[in-house]
């Protein structure tokens, strides 16, 4: 298991593959842009402000995408700014751990000031086990069953969050559920698990697009540095495709699931055609 490491301050000149110098001298912006005088920002906080985020879900998407932080240059006003790089860490094991099962503290960054969160820092941030995915996943699956055992259909909203995992998950539970008569527990665990897994990623992919989107849509007078936010964007959305692509584990028991999933159904259609046939 990987730890987090330590929140690490970087300036352009010691973050290793960074450009040095980077970022245009304030006195260049305000005689350019005088309107767009660049002047203390944090990219990744100020383009999901302007996307109409609320202060929980900018604390989690810098967390998992980085930021730069442009700070004025407080020993000479003219002088070119000071570059802070956070980097991401969307593909942190525990982070993504937490958000998976909830009941634990998790490690996220936040402000001194969410207004324009200049100061960046670590802070524990505890998770319920109602805040984790599989728990809300398993109260879907509820609803599911109930509606079964009833005979209705599952409601919009069941169905709208259950097709995220991009599973055929409602004809799987149907099938554990009517093979074991109504009490699928050792199957629903790991569809649990499977499916809370695919709609994390959906979720943490959605929001990573609406980051660049944000980005994109966001103007200052700090072109370059906008431009490595975009890119770091980029790479944080290659690396968690990435990830799930090597999270073997998972790979194998979503196969091996739809595999039973799949003769069980068959196994109950040939009983049911004995059934009718003996009629």
């Amino acid at each position: 298991m990987i730890f987090l490491e330590k929140l690490k301050m970087l300036t352009c000149n010691e973050l290793k593959g960074m450009p040095k110098g980077s970022g245009n001298k304030i006195e260049e912006i305000a005689k350019n842009n005088p309107e767009k005088r660049l002047v203390n920002v944090n990219l990744a906080w100020d383009s999901l402000k302007k996307l109409g985020a609320d202060t929980k879900t900018k604390k989690l998407m810098m967390t998992l995408s980085g930021t730069v932080i442009i700070h004025e240059n407080k020993k000479n006003k003219d002088g070119e700014p000071v570059i802070q790089y956070i980097a991401p860490r969307i593909v942190n094991p525990e982070l993504l751990e937490a958000l998976l099962k909830g009941n634990q503290d998790m490690d996220i960054l936040g402000c001194d000031d969410n207004e324009k969160c200049l100061k960046v820092k670590e802070a524990k941030h505890k998770l319920s086990p109602e805040d984790g995915f599989e728990y809300k996943v398993a109260q879907y699956f509820k609803r599911f069953g109930n509606a079964l055992e009833e005979d209705k259909d599952l409601d919009s909203e069941s169905q709208s969050f259950l097709a995220k995992a991009s599973l055929p998950v409602f004809m799987m539970y149907d099938g554990f559920w009517r093979k074991t008569a109504g009490h699928p527990d050792a199957e629903a665990g790991i569809l649990v698990e499977i499916t809370a897994w695919n709609i994390l990623y959906h979720y943490l992919t959605e929001l990573i697009n609406e980051s660049i989107e944000a980005a994109n849509n966001h103007t200052i007078g700090a072109a370059s540095e906008l431009n490595q936010y975009k890119e770091s964007l980029l790479r944080t959305r290659d690396m968690l495709n990435n990830h799930q692509i090597k999270d073997n584990n998972r790979h194998k028991l979503q196969v091996m699931l739809v595999s039973r999933s799949e003769h069980m159904n068959k196994a109950m259609k040939e009983e049911t055609s004995k059934l009718i046939g003996g009629l």
